[in-house]
């Protein structure tokens, strides 16, 4: 995912990136400005639902319901919305998979979707107060939706606009 935009990742003085944007600008964010990208990591991917490679955040999520592998933003500003598109890959090692991806702004859960191989969500959240957003994502395991391998989760697109 290639940045745009007038999106800053101001450290201080030797601390994680905090996102700052720019008034009447759509801006995406890269792995660089996340935070905390937990085990996420940015490279080339095709999504199941294109088959088309492009930049994009990629994460192995086991097979269990339990276990969540989430990325962390840090945001400075006072109005705007961020917005993340997610799918699975197209290499994906199981294609019977069905992942959760919440969104969490302040520790509360804001949006969530559930999407199975050939789907794609999109998770927003208004970003006016906010400090923290999560986004995290997991297998859902349960009687209907039995889990036989572990699958990876994309994160397409990560945009904030103003």
């Amino acid at each position: 995912m290639e940045p745009s935009g007038g999106v800053t990742a101001s450290t201080g003085s030797d601390g994680p990136p905090i996102v700052t944007g720019t008034a009447g600008q759509t801006q995406t964010l890269t792995r660089s400005q996340v935070f905390d990208p937990g085990q996420w990591e940015e490279g080339s991917y095709s999504s199941a639902v294109t088959g088309k490679e492009a930049p994009a955040l990629a994460v192995s999520v086991p097979c269990t319901s339990y276990e969540e592998q989430a990325l962390e933003l840090r945001v400075s500003q006072a109005e705007g919305e961020l917005t993340a598109d997610v799918a699975q890959a197209l290499d994906s090692p199981s294609s019977s998979s069905e992942l959760q991806f919440s969104l969490h702004a302040d520790g509360r859960q804001v949006d969530v979707a559930k999407i199975r191989f050939k789907e794609r969500a999109t998770l927003k959240t208004d970003l006016a107060g906010v400090g923290a957003v999560v986004l995290s994502v997991k297998q859902v395991v349960d009687e209907k939706t039995p889990c036989r391998e572990e699958a990876t989760a994309l994160i397409t697109s990560l945009q904030i606009a103003e």
